[in-house]
């Protein structure tokens, strides 16, 4: 198989025409859910807080335009999690007064965390890039060795992380000491190209740019020369990933007092290249594929995040989060097809794998349930790039199969907690 190679493009993000109507779920990150005490009626501003966080880990959610609460209904997330969704409708120019500070680097620690959570600012990214994020709002138990701030896109296509570093330089250089102060960081490294290297300076280390590198877990094997599998493991050797977005958003956030109402995303669709569009938050994906020019046709498949490990979504309307780093439209007649069909041993999967994990034997324990046997066979190593499934010859829905038996576990674990 060839390498799939990071696209270094320089890709100018553009702005994109406020909606009239924006759905805001009130999970906007896997695990960070809060509660709008919003009803039908209520006037927002923009910028105004509509998502009250529940604890001191999870970020608050803003509105991005300015109306009127016209629903508060059940939804699902990008993920297929059930929750509340707050759909405001208006589009007015009016905002809620901005409080910046020139020299917040002067706070404490505990302040700038509080100030991060109450701004909105998470850990942008895919699924949140949660798992490797260090917390923001509460003391750090334990004390984070190596802090990488990535400047690499996680899938092929995606250029939004290194266009932010192109735009925000000033940003990135100043976020460096900030994440220092907030973590407690005794090393912060800038994960970066060999091209976009020079821009970065003194922190930057540079990565092959090569499918799966810049995934958490391979940027932490890469720069620390130490395998992590998951990130427990991650938080247990005191190591940390956060995106270039994340850590420009937190300069904005506590500098010019902008709360987190917009998303850069790529979005990639069958009749042109990729673009960067900066999407305000809780946007329709119809929307946002309108202000490229594509319209969906029947069989059409729109993926939220990129092509290895995005997922397919069956509804139209389904809103831009926190999490969505790209947007990729695929006409009926290119989507590839999964057979159910057996695994005929040829062992592409087994080669290709990063981990050096089985995978045959893994995923045929996967598929039917039997989750221990997939365990030892090293299902938690799993970093979950999806090569495996892109290399398969009989085309077998690789990757779901491992996410189905990890979600398996995850709720099993959760249902003992209760019990």
């Amino acid at each position: 198989m060839r390498k799939l190679i990071y696209n270094e493009a320089e890709l100018m993000i553009e702005l994109i025409k406020t909606p009239k109507r924006v759905t805001l779920l009130m999970e906007q990150q896997p695990g960070k859910v809060c509660e709008t005490g919003l009803a039908v009626g209520d006037k927002v501003k923009r910028g105004q807080k509509v998502g009250e966080a529940p604890d001191a880990s999870t970020p608050s959610i803003h509105s991005p335009i300015a109306g009127e609460v016209k629903e508060t209904i059940p939804a699902l997330t990008p993920e297929g999690h059930h929750t509340t969704a707050v759909v405001i409708e208006g589009g007015e120019a009016d905002s809620e007064p901005t409080r910046g500070d020139e020299n917040f680097l002067s706070s404490s620690a505990e302040e700038l965390r509080s100030r991060l959570l109450e701004a909105g600012v998470g850990a942008l990214g895919f699924k949140g890039t949660a798992c490797f994020a260090p917390p923001l709002s509460v003391k750090v138990e334990r004390e984070i060795e190596t802090l990488i701030i990535s400047a690499i896109d996680e899938e092929p296509i995606l250029i939004l992380n290194q266009q932010i570093v192109r735009e925000h330089n000033d940003e990135l250089r100043t976020g460096v000491e900030l994440v220092r102060r907030v973590t407690g960081a005794k090393k912060v490294v800038v994960a970066t190209t060999p091209a976009l290297k020079p821009k970065v300076g003194e922190h930057a280390v540079a990565i092959e740019p090569v499918y799966p590198n810049a995934l958490p877990q391979m940027l932490i094997w890469r720069i620390t020369g130490r395998p992590v599998y998951n990130s427990k493991e991650a938080n247990d050797k005191g190591y940390a990933v956060l995106s270039a977005e994340t850590v420009v958003s937190m300069v904005r956030a506590l500098r010019d007092g902008i709360p987190v109402m917009e998303k850069v995303v790529t979005v990639q669709v069958e009749a042109s290249g990729p673009r960067n569009l900066r999407v305000p938050i809780g946007t329709p994906l119809f929307g946002v594929l309108k202000a490229v020019g594509c319209t969906l046709a029947q069989g059409d498949r729109v993926i939220m995040g990129g092509p290895m490990r995005g997922m397919a979504q069956f509804d139209p309307h389904m809103p831009v989060t926190k999490s969505t780093d790209a947007i990729v439209h695929q006409r009926g007649h290119g989507v590839t097809r999964y057979l159910d069909m057996a695994c005929i041993g040829c062992g592409a999967c087994v080669k290709v794998c990063p981990m050096k994990i089985q995978v045959d034997m893994m995923t045929r324990y996967c598929e039917y349930s039997l989750l221990d046997n997939a365990k030892s066979y090293d299902l938690d190593a799993c970093i979950e790039c999806g090569l495996c499934a892109f290399v398969c010859r009989a085309k077998r829905p690789l990757l779901q199969f491992i996410l189905f038996a990890k979600n398996e576990i995850q709720r099993q674990e959760e249902e003992l907690l209760e019990a």
